[in-house]
Parts: structure tokens; sequence; C-alpha cells
């Protein structure tokens, strides 16, 4: 009888054995890993937005017209024992020397990006410009071969004077306050206003917060023009600027540069009559914090105004002030 027990007892042991066991020896390949190679990033250009190939400009960087910049390719190395130097010239032949510029480099790119120590207008004395071979870095005026040069178009030289040097024209500016230059200066102090005013009405000083919305009218009017008035009540006429107006400066400016301005213009002209509009019914509100919450809205105006019609006029009047650079 316990024979038959463990005989029972082996034979269900094997049965499990059979059952759970594996049931196919042969090997399973690993799953294969899946490689993704990383996003190739576009290579950075040697050239920046804006710039053209074989192009001089002048432009801002700390005031106005006080660099110069230029992007020549195709350039070979230099000879041996001789540097590249640049120079800007006078319609009389006063040399600026600029030092050496950058490159060229494996792909034949050379490149200068000077500005003025003293931030000169560059614009308002130098009108050529040359690239020449020399033996030496240095000296304060050019003696070896010129490999490249160029010039601003001298028709364009009495524009380029009332837009960014001194306006001798007419209708007169206060101080020959240039045309393009009025502009941005003056659209760079709306700015500052309206954000005195944001701080003043955050701050509860509604009598600034309306002195300050008054000036950002005035100053975009000008004294001649039928918005110019004592806003806030207080028996003056608040205006920061010199009385010709930021929307005067715009017009002058378009009308120099013919019907391509024209766009700019009108959008510059609905777009500051709308912030002026604004101004006028902040002022007018009794309740400081419904003016506080409307600042938002009256600040992204300006931003708008600024970097929209502003910038494309001033732009415009910018592209007179390049010129191509060639090999002689």
């Amino acid at each position: 009888m316990r024979r038959n027990i463990y005989f029972l007892c082996a034979l269900l042991l094997l049965a499990s054995a059979c059952e759970f066991g594996p049931q196919d020896a042969t090997p399973q390949a690993a799953p294969t890993a899946t490689f993704t190679p990383a996003a190739t990033l576009p290579p950075t250009p040697a050239i920046p937005p804006g710039f053209q190939p074989n192009t001089a400009y002048f432009r801002d960087r700390l005031a106005v017209m006080d660099a110069f910049i230029l992007y020549l390719t195709g350039v070979t190395q230099p000879p041996a024992g001789q540097v590249y130097q640049a120079w800007l010239f006078t319609p009389t032949g006063e040399a600026l020397n600029l030092g050496a510029p950058e490159g060229p480099d494996a792909d034949g790119l050379l490149s200068l990006d000077w500005a003025s120590p003293s931030s000169e207008n560059l614009a308002g004395r130098y009108t050529r410009f040359q690239l020449t071979l020399e033996s030496a870095a240095g000296g304060s005026q050019p003696a070896g071969q010129v490999a490249y040069a160029g010039e601003l178009d001298e028709a364009a030289l009495p524009t380029i004077t009332r837009l960014f040097v001194r306006n001798d024209g007419e209708p007169a500016t206060p101080q020959e306050t240039a045309l393009a230059a009025g502009l941005q200066a003056g659209m760079r102090q709306v700015l500052q206003l309206i954000s005195s005013a944001a701080s003043a009405a955050q701050s509860g000083g509604q009598a600034e917060m309306r002195l300050n919305l008054e000036q950002v009218i005035n100053l975009l009017e000008g004294a001649q023009g039928a918005y110019y008035q004592d806003y806030d009540g207080d028996g003056t006429v608040g205006d920061p600027g010199d009385g010709f107006g930021v929307k005067g400066y715009a017009w002058e400016t378009a009308i120099l540069l013919g019907e391509q301005a024209d766009p700019a213009l009108k959008a510059f002209d609905d777009q500051a009559n709308g912030l002026q509009e604004l101004c006028a019914q902040l002022i007018q509100l009794a309740s400081l914090d419904q003016a506080a919450e409307q600042m938002n809205a009256l600040q992204q105006a300006a931003k708008t105004l600024q970097n929209g019609p502003t910038a494309d006029l001033y732009g415009l009047a910018q592209a007179q002030l390049s010129f191509a650079v060639e090999a002689p």
C-alpha cells in the first residue's frame, strides 16, 4: 500500500514538471535597439540677416550712424608679408583707419564691424571706402594697392544729410535736427513717458500719470497740430519734445523717401492717432485703478508703433546708407 502511494506521488511530480517546464529550448534573439540620430541643426549663417554680401553699411550702434559694417565674399588670402587694411574717406580725401578686418576665412569671407570710439556720426563725414593691401597694419594714410572700393551715391548725399546728419532744408526743424534721427529719438521718448505713466499709475500718482500721458499726446502731435493742448487741466501744455512732433518727423522722412514710404507712413499715422486717443481716454478716467488696468494695452500699442511702422520708415531711410563694394 505504502509502495503504491510513493509510486503515485512520483507520477504526479513527473506530470507537473512536464506541464510547467520550458516548452521550447530554442534560444530567442534579444530585441534590437532602434537608434534615432539627433536632429541636425542648420549651420549658423556667416552673414547675419539683414546684410548682403559685398555691401557696406553705415548703421546705429550707440549713436546715430556711428558704426560701419561690411561683408565681402570670394576674398583671397593676402600675399606673404601683406595685410588687408580698411579705410573710410571724406569727400576731400581725409582718411580714417578702420584697422584690419576679420578674415578672409577658408570660404573667402571677410568681415568688418567697426564702431566709432567717440560715437561720431560717420555718415555725416565719410562717403568712400577702400580695402588696401599694406605691408604693415596701422598708419594714417593708405600706401598699398587697392583691393576693394565703394562709395555712397553722390546724388543721394543731400537726402542722407537731411535724414541723418542735419536738416538744412524746408521745413526747418529745431536746431536742424535730422528727420529720421528725430523720428527715432522721439519714439524712444514716447516709450519712456508711457513707462513712467504706468509706474505712476501703480504707485497712486494720478497727477503724474496724467501729465505723462499729456506729454505723449503732444510729443507725437507737435506744436502746430490740432491735438496739441492741455489735457490734464493744469493750465500748461506739457511737451518734453522740441515742438516739431514725432508725426512731423515721420511725415517729412516719408516725403524724402518718396512713394515707397507711403504704406509705412499710413500705418504710422493710424497707430499714432490710436495711441493719442487711448492716452486721452486714460487721462479722463476718474478711477486710477481702471487706468492702471489699461496700461498694459497702452504700452503694447506704443511698442507696436515703434517696432512696426516707425522701424519700417527708419529702415527705408537706412537703405540710403549702403553701397556696393567691388574689386577695381
